[in-house]
């Protein structure tokens, strides 16, 4: 089976998996919309869904880093253990409060054993007066 690769990664206030498998998202989003900065934001989910990934375990690192300053907001770590090759693997997990500490764009960096499989911006806008 080829490298593992991601075909989506979604930021949402919320996401959870059904008793049958489903995977739900609810109030999927691209931007920050805050009222100061710096500040702390909610907890929220990242759905993550990989193709081609092989027998066995695996772990997928996320950090959220800022492209201004290149420092980090939050790392999580998650392992996961597929049990043959797989086409399709989809997960979903939450990210910890975290501080945004400006306005401006923010990447989310996705690993899987190691290597980056995918690389998503967040932009974080000052809204109010």
């Amino acid at each position: 089976m080829s490298d593992a690769r991601c075909e989506v990664l979604l930021t949402a206030d919320k996401a959870w998996t059904e008793d049958n498998g489903k995977i739900g998202l609810a109030g999927i989003f691209e931007k920050l919309n805050l009222p100061q900065f710096p500040v702390q934001i909610l907890p929220f989910s990242l759905y993550v869904r990989l193709s081609d990934v092989a027998r066995g375990s695996h772990t997928l690192v996320v950090n959220v880093i800022s492209e201004d300053t290149h420092s980090t907001l939050c790392s999580v770590t998650v392992g996961f253990v597929t049990q043959q090759d797989s086409e399709v693997f989809q997960l979903q997990f939450p990210v910890p409060s975290m501080v945004v500490p400006s306005p401006g764009k923010y990447a989310i960096h996705l690993s899987l054993n190691g290597v980056q499989v995918a690389k998503r911006f967040l932009e974080a806008e000052k809204v109010g007066s």
